[in-house]
């Protein structure tokens, strides 16, 4: 399996979470980096328990 994600931002009460985030990986990885980096809601946004914002032109 494989999973995308290209130019994702989540945006909570007028703070930026994640910005442009663009990955791509297939097999089994780790999510390392500091406190309030963004990894629980990317992992949220993921497994479908958490909205993503819409990409606004």
């Amino acid at each position: 399996m494989e999973i995308r994600v290209q130019e994702l931002t989540k945006i909570i009460k007028k703070q930026r979470i994640l910005s442009n985030v663009t990955l791509s990986f297939s097999g089994v990885y780790g999510l390392l980096g500091p406190n309030g980096a963004g990894k629980t809601t990317l992992m949220k946004i993921l497994a479908s328990l958490m909205d993503f914002n819409e990409r606004v032109h």
